[in-house]
């Protein structure tokens, strides 16, 4: 799709460590590089998951636990164990914010997302409880991300996972 180009350009100009693979096979890159391309790849389309209390799942935190698992070797057990963390936890999240979330303008993908893609991540890194407490810290300096592409246009919504 025309919107996702610049991504895409920017997948296959980055020159680094080859650890995890970009869907469609375009091209191999750091897991975190990996990680932002496939979520917004999974986005594109709107054909991610919905989920009610969580919204996007899917597109937030399997590319994080994804790239992550390729790139360490981890099991499909421990990787299955990372995604359900993820949604998990945008789940509990979205519960008891999501309401009022979009009520006000925010888009629930980014703001919750962060957190699931946190989650997941500290589980394929096999982080201490107060190493995922500090990445989870660090998620919500990134958790916002206004619904106005809603009223007024623009694609920035499918960077928001």
């Amino acid at each position: 799709m025309p919107n996702v180009q610049p991504v895409r350009r920017l997948a296959e100009s980055i020159k680094a460590v080859p650890e995890s693979t970009v869907a469609l096979g375009i091209a191999r890159t750091s897991a975190a590089t990996a990680a932002y391309i496939n979520g917004t790849f999974g986005h594109i389309c709107e054909y991610d998951d919905a989920h009610m209390l969580a919204w996007h799942t899917s597109s937030a935190v399997l590319p994080a636990a994804l790239a992550l698992a390729e790139r360490d070797n981890a099991s499909g057990r421990d990787l299955i164990t990372a995604v359900v963390a993820g949604v998990q936890v945008m789940s509990l999240l979205g519960a008891v914010t999501g309401a009022g979330m979009q009520a006000s303008g925010w888009h629930g993908s980014k703001v919750l997302g962060v957190f699931g893609a946190a989650a997941a991540a500290g589980k394929v890194l096999e982080l201490t409880e107060l190493e995922i407490t500090n990445a989870l810290g660090i998620a919500t300096s990134d958790a916002g991300g206004t619904m106005e592409y809603d009223q007024s246009g623009g694609e920035v919504k499918r960077l928001h996972v």
